[in-house]
């Protein structure tokens, strides 16, 4: 068994996660599966280290293993792959380490039989039967939807307003729905959603945010992969923004393959949102300089108004003095049936532009990250583009010094 020690780095509140590197090292013979081990040592910096999701890149030698787990003391919990091909694996650290401590905890391959009970409790992917809706799950409660097929406006909205490829209904641990799909103020706004407003391809001035003007629009095509696991569950789907004002009709521009994953996280949810955007038309598509467009997120009509709902950021700025600034995280937090529930949203720094500038709209429960502020940019035929984003839900009002430790446990993990 060999050794190897991990410095890990995070603010000892809630949680922390983080890219930590295992060097390459010889195992014994692969018929001896399970006397094959990897020791690894957690040590905490002066701040700490507190429980989440924890990702490790494991030995070349591990990637014959389908099932893995970490063992500290008496306790296990799995361990699953989060990207096989690059040996990255994840867990979900249960327990905080004060200050400079350090942990011996024990990586294994375990055979399916001996994995059942630690994959008890899983993060679960379902789809209902008449393939309209994909749902995310942590146990037996519902984290988020992704609708499959387009869904209609209610009655008085404009059916213009019809849409898939967005994320909702997104709800707090308590089960209350905190984002608005087609809200009467904003038909347009649909919960989680990304999308280009100010554009020009071909010559053309294309809109794809706001569908009434008809020029540009965003749909779900089909689900790339999905999978549930007892660490996380994640999905891809490919949506198509595509041009409909030209003379030859609807034609795809961009094809975004968007992958959400759920973290196994009860008391508060946490998720992942990546997109990858590739200019498949033969012309490149040019975002212009606007004040808003990109990933954004809106919010129940309840929190509608200056005082419906508060805003906050990693800067300390709210609504008035944080339009366009350029935070590492955003928070909005309202009452729903007379309880505090808030949303966190963190922009990854591998993101173009990073921080990216935040709109916070003036009277709305709705931001977007909106790189589009600093100036123009574009897409080339052929080039992906990967944007990240990691998303905080809870039964509570932002906390700012937690906010600070999620946004770094996030940063540290940034790959």
């Amino acid at each position: 068994m060999m050794r190897q020690k991990i410095a890990l780095q995070s603010n000892l509140v809630m949680l922390c996660s983080l890219l930590s590197l295992i060097v390459p090292c010889s195992f014994g013979d692969p018929a001896h599966a399970s006397e094959q081990e990897e020791s690894i040592v957690l040590e905490a910096n002066e701040q700490g280290l507190a429980r989440g999701p924890v990702v490790v890149q494991l030995p070349d030698r591990f990637k014959n293993f389908e099932s893995m787990r970490i063992v500290d003391g008496n306790q296990t919990r799995p361990l699953q792959w989060l990207d096989r091909g690059h040996l990255r694996a994840a867990f979900i650290s249960l327990a905080d380490m004060g200050m400079k401590e350090t942990k011996t905890l024990r990586v294994e391959p375990i055979t399916k039989s001996a994995s059942t009970s630690d994959g008890d409790k899983q993060v679960r992917i379902e789809i209902d039967s008449g393939q309209t809706l994909l749902r995310v799950l942590v146990g037996d409660k519902e984290v988020l939807g992704y609708p499959l097929t387009v869904v209609q406006p209610p009655s008085g909205i404009d059916p213009v307003f019809a849409h898939n490829g967005h994320i909702h209904p997104v709800r707090t641990p308590s089960g209350k729905i905190i984002t608005a799909e087609f809200p009467a103020d904003h038909a347009h706004q649909h919960a989680i959603f990304n999308a280009w407003v100010n554009t020009t391809f071909e010559g053309r001035k294309v809109d794809f945010w706001n569908q009434k003007e008809k020029t540009g629009k965003v749909e779900h095509v089909r689900i790339v992969d999905h999978k549930s696991g007892p660490v996380f569950g994640e999905f891809t789907v490919e949506l198509l923004h595509s041009d409909i004002s030209g003379p030859k009709g609807s034609t795809p521009v961009l094809k975004d393959l968007v992958t959400v994953r759920v973290w196994n996280q009860k008391d508060q949810y946490l998720f992942d949102v990546e997109s990858r955007q590739t200019c498949i038309a033969q012309s490149p598509l040019i975002i212009n300089e606007y004040h808003y467009g990109g990933m954004a997120f809106r919010g129940r009509t309840e929190w509608l108004g200056k005082t419906g709902a508060k805003f906050l950021t990693s800067e300390g700025k709210g609504r008035n003095d944080g339009n366009h600034t350029r935070p590492n995280w955003v928070g909005l937090e309202g009452e729903l049936e007379g309880a505090p529930c808030s949303l966190l949203a963190m922009g990854n720094p591998k993101n173009f532009r990073h921080p990216e500038p935040s709109r916070l709209h003036p009277d709305k429960p709705y931001f977007v990250f909106s790189p589009s502020f600093l100036g123009p940019f574009d897409r080339q035929p052929g080039v992906e583009h990967t944007a990240k984003y990691r998303f905080y839900v809870a039964d509570k009002n932002v906390e700012p010094i937690e906010a600070d430790s999620l946004w770094n446990a996030y940063r540290q993990q940034a790959f």
